[in-house]
């Protein structure tokens, strides 16, 4: 029996990354979305934001998350 809920789908990638990595990143949010799939990502540039884009292009949904690293 399937679940009835959505499959969550994380891309982690780095902020400072050439173009061809955008393209990809943007390429792979995009499957995602066609998938029907929740694309989970970083909230910031690079990967993540091309990710986020190409999800959101193809009509699917996104979900950025960012977090704060503190040194003790």
């Amino acid at each position: 029996m399937l679940s009835s809920h959505p499959l969550y789908i994380a891309l982690l990638g780095p902020t400072d990354c050439p173009p061809d990595l955008i393209d990809a990143a943007e390429e792979a949010g995009r499957l995602i979305a066609g998938k029907s799939a929740v694309l989970l990502c970083g909230g910031g540039p690079g990967a993540a934001e091309a990710a986020a884009r190409g999800a959101n292009k193809a009509g699917g949904r996104s979900e950025e998350h960012t977090s704060e690293l503190q040194s003790h």
